[in-house]
């Protein structure tokens, strides 16, 4: 059975020696959930339940992968193909990034998390003052409640827009 691609990995075209171990132990977990009726062709969710079954597999330890994950043994394979490809000149100057490569990057914090906090607070809607602003009390309570640093208060603070310059 072919492993479906998922969010984590998309099988490729041309494989090296650790992408083609790893689908093909993919195959055989896939082919043994079949067999132990956890995955059932034709049932509602069948489709995700062989994505969820390849994913989890994807992202555990495996011996077949010296201890690492397939999807990072694949992952390294990949890198490693591209780094190695010709010309000459390129394959030197990926050399030097390889390593930047093999680290992931950090994951930002929920950054929709202060978006979330506005929502809460303003419920079924704010009164704006005059000038078109949140209230002042609303944006105290933001400051505290999301530690957000000022950037000052006030009329000397403020952006101000500017009309394009005319050249004559």
């Amino acid at each position: 059975m072919t492993p479906p691609d998922t969010d984590l990995l998309t099988w490729g075209p041309v494989m090296g020696i650790d992408e083609a171990v790893a689908r093909s132990n993919a195959s055989r977990l896939l082919e043994q959930a079949l067999d132990d009726g956890a995955l059932v062709p034709g049932t509602r969710g069948y489709a995700a339940a062989r994505i969820e079954h390849v994913e989890r597999w994807l992202t555990t330890p495996r011996p077949a992968h010296d201890g690492r994950t397939p999807l990072d043994a694949v992952h390294s394979e990949r890198r490693r193909t591209w780094a190695e490809a010709p010309p000459d000149a390129r394959r030197r100057l990926r050399g030097t990034v390889m390593d930047l490569l093999s680290v992931a990057p950090e994951t930002a914090a929920d950054t929709a998390e202060p978006l979330r906090w506005l929502l809460e607070a303003v419920g079924d809607g704010v009164t704006l003052t005059q000038a078109g602003y949140l209230p002042r009390t609303l944006v105290i309570e933001a400051r505290r409640a999301l530690r957000l640093v000022s950037a000052g208060h006030g009329a000397a603070h403020r952006v101000r827009r500017r009309s394009p310059r005319r050249t004559a």
